[in-house]
């Protein structure tokens, strides 16, 4: 028998087997460091899933052991309208308000906004309402003006204002304080004349003119307010006497009158028998506080005419009503020249934040003024 040779073939088969372990070896060791099983990847996720977050800071003092949190921002800070204790902007809070005489009689721009009012009785039946605005600028109008007096300026400086009027009609010298500032209109062109017997300003012009004068007074000293405001929002006590409506007659066609109003916790304003709109924002004239001060007066005669002065310096009694009810008062001008409000307990009167009306009224006729 032949016998076959197989070295040969034996030989390529080998070679062969060698060549398919090498391509193999070469495959695993390409990929070996790119493959990661399911639960090699899950493993790894909880790994960094669970790392622990970095725990508060902790200082030991001794035994005790403080953890010391991350700071809050601070707050950023309040401010006040210091005639009505209400928030407001920091440019507001430190502005001296401008106290705008203006007749209550004609036609009234502003009133609304004013942050304290305050009416004092003239000659004839007449009177000046004292509209203080701590913040002008946005008022396109207001008026209309009416001339200026020395015991209106106190009063304006009882309030950190300055008078701004049109024309000054004093017809005599008599004492009073010395003002903060003083701005007569009439003689410069930040007002202007409608139907020729009614003067106008605006908020920008009036501020402007002031400025001009260096009489502006932002940031300086104010002098103590006669009353101090009730603690957080709730409304001050005025006592227990109740008094829906009040009736101050400044002329026998009525004066100024007051109504409470439950839904709007304010008092009403009406002149002569009728509710008084401001004609700027059509909106009427409402107060959380009410305050009438009893003054002594005196009329002088003189060939052009008579003033009747109210004495704004010497004291008297008042009312002091809010939130439907009334409380009787005391007040006084100290020898610093702040004027102060007083309860018959001798405590500084406490009132409401919000809007305030202050009317005086002479004395001697105290018993016209009536309570509903």
């Amino acid at each position: 028998m032949k016998k076959t040779d197989s070295g040969p073939i034996l030989k390529v088969v080998v070679v062969l087997l060698i060549a398919a372990l090498l391509i193999g070896a070469i495959t695993v060791a390409a990929n070996g460091g790119q493959r990661q099983t399911s639960t090699d990847r899950d493993l790894t996720e909880e790994k960094h899933t669970n790392e622990p977050t970095q725990p508060p800071e902790k200082q030991t003092d001794g035994d005790a052991v403080q953890t010391i949190l991350p700071a809050d921002e601070p707050p950023s800070p309040s401010y006040e309208n210091r005639l009505t204790g209400l928030s407001c902007s920091e440019k507001t809070a430190s502005a001296t308000p401008l106290c705008f005489v203006t007749d209550p009689q004609a036609p009234l721009y502003g009133i609304f906004s004013a942050d304290l009012t305050v009416e004092i009785p003239i000659e004839g039946g007449k009177t000046r309402m004292l509209l203080f605005e701590s913040d002008p600028s946005s008022l396109g109008k207001i008026g209309a003006l009416a001339p200026g007096r020395a015991y209106i300026d106190s009063v304006a400086r009882f309030f950190g204002g300055i008078a701004v009027s049109f024309g000054r009609d004093d017809l005599v010298q008599y004492s009073s304080l010395a003002p903060i500032g003083t701005v007569d209109l009439s003689s410069t062109g930040y007002c202007y004349m409608e139907s020729v017997r009614y003067a106008f300003t605006g908020g920008d012009a009036a501020s402007s003119c002031v400025a001009s004068l260096g009489l502006s007074g932002d940031g300086a000293d104010k002098p103590d307010l006669p009353f101090s405001f009730e603690a957080g929002s709730l409304p001050a006590s005025a006592g227990a006497t109740a008094a829906p409506a009040i009736a101050i007659p400044y002329s026998d066609a009525g004066g100024s009158s007051f109504r409470y109003s439950e839904e709007e916790q304010k008092y009403v304003l009406s002149v002569d028998g009728k509710v008084k709109t401001d004609l700027l924002t059509g909106r009427k004239c409402s107060y959380e506080n009410l305050i009438v001060l009893f003054a002594d007066t005196i009329s002088y005669g003189r060939s052009n005419g008579t003033e009747t002065i109210i004495d704004t310096l010497s004291g008297g009694s008042g009312y002091y009503l809010c939130q439907g009810r009334l409380t009787e008062i005391r007040w006084s001008v100290g020898e610093s020249g702040n004027l102060i409000f007083r309860t018959l307990s001798g405590e500084k009167l406490v009132v409401s934040r919000g809007k305030t009306y202050i009317g005086y009224y002479p004395s001697s006729s105290s018993y016209d003024v009536t309570l509903e």
